[in-house]
């Protein structure tokens, strides 16, 4: 399984410099950029940090690491893995109470 979502993650690694013009153009016209990163404030929130999050069972019979989950042609490879795991860390962070850093 791992092997052939790799293999179809390594076809359509070829990327055209035109798609980079067209992602930095959907930028520069965009109303606001989100940008997530680190995981520092997210454990101490009670959410689970990057070596956890993929830590289930299923996962881990179909040898799946968080790296794997997170690459985008994940989607196209298997979607009903792809939104289990994302609709998972999406139900967990909506239902966290953010850590005290987040606050204004």
């Amino acid at each position: 399984y791992q092997r052939r979502v790799r293999e179809n993650i390594k076809q359509k690694q070829k990327i055209n410099m035109n798609e980079f013009e067209i992602a930095a153009n959907w930028i520069k016209s965009s109303t606001f950029l989100l940008i997530i990163a680190g995981a520092g404030m997210s454990a101490d929130s009670g959410l689970k940090v990057y070596k956890e999050i993929a830590d289930i069972e299923i996962y881990k019979k179909l040898n799946l690491k968080y790296y794997d989950l997170c690459q985008p042609d994940m989607l196209e490879a298997d979607p009903e893995l792809f939104f289990g795991f994302w609709g998972n860390c999406f139900n967990q962070y909506r239902t966290i109470k953010p850590h005290k850093g987040f606050k204004n």
